[in-house]
């Protein structure tokens, strides 16, 4: 599949049901008029009812369909590419995907041709990218049974989960009656249950953790661009971003 250049990379992966999952990473210049590409426009006819494909996208581009908080004239012009060619955006709420000093905004989404649930657990990371843009991470479904996730009690945080509930605690009233001693006991129990998933985060199964090539050097220099990270998010001083983007290259410093 002859669709790649220097702001768009397309790989095909054969799977063995026999269907073919088309992965597309697809930047679109701001000065470029009238997006997307006519490769990317290429990239979808040639898939059309052939292939599955996901594409995540550098739009530089305002839409209030994808959660953005206005809408420009290049989201105008994607948003109708996307209607004429039956995709769909797969983007869910309005965390910012791009962050920097002055501004937070919507600017990138991932699109498919699949059905909804294709596209499971969409989301936008809060962790440090070492980019303006902030991590994406979805699963696509591949039609096999999916383990739901589950919560696993020794992972539970029970100073958190004790401090929750003695906040809640102070909201009970004394109960007179009967009645209401039976209702508080309903709320009493929605407490506990809330204040214990709050405190025992889900886990979902499959799921790794850190890649194989993942050691304790590489986990320290992303900790320091981490705080680089917050103190200059705090701060809004120009010498606190160029000192987060200087984290990103620690040999060169």
């Amino acid at each position: 599949m002859e669709t790649s250049d220097g702001d768009t990379t397309v790989v095909r992966l054969d799977e063995v049901t026999g269907r073919a999952l088309v992965l597309a990473s697809v930047y679109m210049p701001y000065e470029a008029p009238d997006p997307p590409s006519g490769l990317v426009r290429k990239l979808v006819e040639e898939t059309t009812g052939r292939c599955r494909l996901v594409m995540g996208c550098d739009a530089n581009a305002h839409h209030f369909h994808w959660g953005s908080r206005d809408t420009n004239a290049r989201g105008e012009s994607i948003f109708d590419f996307i209607l004429a060619n039956n995709l769909r955006v797969c983007n869910r709420g309005n965390t910012a995907t791009f962050h920097n000093r002055v501004r937070e905004e919507v600017i990138d989404l991932t699109l498919t041709n699949m059905e909804d649930t294709a596209i499971v657990d969409w989301r936008v990371s809060e962790e440090c990218s070492f980019s303006d843009h902030r991590a994406i991470h979805f699963q696509v479904h591949h039609g096999s049974k999916r383990q739901p996730p589950h919560r696993n009690p020794r992972r539970t945080n029970w100073e958190n989960y004790n401090s929750l509930v003695s906040s809640r605690l102070c909201e009970f009233p004394e109960p007179r009656t009967t009645e209401e001693i039976d209702g508080q006991v309903a709320d009493l129990t929605r407490v506990l249950q809330g204040c214990y998933e709050k405190s025992c985060p889900l886990s979902y199964p499959g799921r790794r953790t850190q890649p194989v090539w993942w050691n304790n050097e590489l986990a320290k220099l992303r900790k320091n661009s981490r705080k680089a990270f917050n103190k200059a998010n705090s701060t809004k001083s120009d010498i606190d971003w160029n000192l987060y983007r200087e984290s990103f290259n620690p040999w060169y410093n």
